[in-house]
């Protein structure tokens, strides 16, 4: 039997091996207390900014669930919009959010502007509140 061979048929075991263990981490996940959703970029703070200015903000939405989930985007304010308010992303499947917070009416100090995030997948519904932190002159 060729080295290669052996090495092949290693590599094959191995990976029937961690089937099970995927498997039941996509397991947790979905059972997991954000249903299986999880949301990078909710909290960011811009520092100090321009008066008159558009600053932009990126929130990454990961579906680790097995079901998809529909997504509606809030803005809390007139001063903050979102590329998207509505969308579906599928199992597995990513979803970025581009935020756009007009500065022009800002007084002087620190800011904080918010967006709400529905989710619903299967009958449930939860939110999510993203804050957008900034500094104006």
């Amino acid at each position: 039997m060729r080295p290669t061979s052996i090495a092949l048929k290693w590599n094959f075991a191995l990976v029937l091996a961690a089937i099970p263990f995927l498997l039941s981490v996509a397991y947790l996940v979905s059972q997991s207390e954000n249903n299986g959703v999880w949301v990078v970029g909710v909290d960011q703070d811009h520092g100090l900014v321009r008066k008159d200015s558009i600053e932009n903000y990126k929130i990454i939405l990961f579906n680790a669930s097995f079901d998809p989930v529909y997504v509606t985007v809030v803005p809390g304010c007139r001063c903050t919009t979102a590329d998207i308010t509505k969308q579906r992303v599928s199992s597995p499947g990513l979803q970025n959010i581009f935020v756009h917070v007009r500065t022009a009416d800002s007084r002087r100090g620190r800011h904080v502007k918010s967006i709400q995030i529905f989710f619903q997948s299967q009958g449930m519904t939860w939110s999510r509140t993203a804050s957008f932190a900034y500094a104006s002159r």
